[in-house]
């Protein structure tokens, strides 16, 4: 019977950490009230929050921008997975950190857009 020991598990370098932050900051354009798919989505929330039995206009209005964010997140994810499994690795480095928060700036644009028209009227 083969017994092998698990590999330790690596440590967080500080790139690492404020990539992972970049992301979730960049992402999370999108689940603030000025994105541009945000109303789309709050149309749409009260049926779909309703098998969850959530109700209240505040809870739908955040589950709203959190259901962007997390989607956004996930969406942004899938090429960088897709990088990782192309180069055979078994976890993800850098390069794939990167991959995901560029993928996730582009699909924000949009709403970082509609922000910087809110604040800086042109």
């Amino acid at each position: 019977m083969d017994v092998t020991l698990a590999p330790p598990p690596r440590a967080l370098s500080l790139l690492r950490m404020t990539l992972l932050l970049l992301i979730a900051v960049v992402a999370m354009g999108n689940g603030l009230y000025f994105s541009p798919y945000f109303d789309r989505l709050l149309i749409l929330m009260p049926r779909l929050a309703s098998a969850f039995f959530i109700k209240g206009q505040e809870a739908i209005f955040y589950l709203t921008g959190f259901t962007l964010w997390m989607m956004t997140l996930m969406l942004a994810g899938i090429p960088a997975a897709i990088w990782d499994r192309l180069r055979g690795l078994p976890k993800g480095g850098n390069v794939s950190l990167v991959i995901w928060l560029v993928v996730a700036a582009v699909i924000t644009y949009d709403s970082w857009l509609v922000l910087y028209e809110l604040f800086f009227d042109t």
